[in-house]
């Protein structure tokens, strides 16, 4: 990798504060759902967030101990191991397009190759599967929960890929 390749790491402060304030509210749904004088649409819906806040916890934690880089932009290609275990070379890009709003953009990767043929596991093979009705054969790519802005991982993208690009112009 050579000097200019933008690496991202997992924003440890971020994920530290998520996993201690999942069990927090964890709590404060549970409480709610046992208390006898609100309705059950409201018991039912504070169950099922406490269910999401107590699963958020172990996946924040593993998270947590996760060392390597997240997001590697190369010359070579494109590594996100939120979604793909293999590097993403240049050449099977088809295109990338941005998409979101405000400060939350992401980035849609297209790939000409399936996107499983760089997803390894069970459980990057399903997130594949889950986001596939919103961006097809390919990969979204975003600084969410990583130690990069949204506007580095566009001037990344930019120095390195070579085809096709639709990025908005706002700074």
């Amino acid at each position: 990798m050579n000097p200019a390749s933008l690496v991202a790491y997992y924003d440890r402060d971020r994920l530290f504060l998520g996993a201690l304030l999942a069990p927090v509210f964890a709590f404060l749904f549970g409480y709610i759902s046992i208390l006898p004088d609100h309705p059950m649409w409201l018991k039912v819906l504070c169950t099922v967030l406490t269910l999401l806040f107590l699963a958020c916890v172990p996946a924040l934690l593993v998270q947590l101990w996760h060392r390597e880089a997240m997001l590697i932009i190369h010359t070579d290609g494109i590594l996100d191991r939120r979604f793909a275990n293999k590097k993403i070379p240049w050449s099977v890009v088809q295109r990338i397009s941005e998409f979101g709003f405000d400060n939350k953009r992401s980035y849609l990767v297209e790939l000409s190759q399936p996107v499983q043929d760089f997803a390894q596991g069970r459980y990057k093979r399903f997130k594949v599967w889950v986001n596939r009705p919103f961006i097809r054969n390919g990969i979204s790519v975003d600084a969410n929960g990583l130690t990069v802005t949204y506007i580095e991982i566009e001037d990344a993208m930019k120095r390195f890929y070579r085809g096709p690009m639709q990025f908005d112009s706002r700074g």
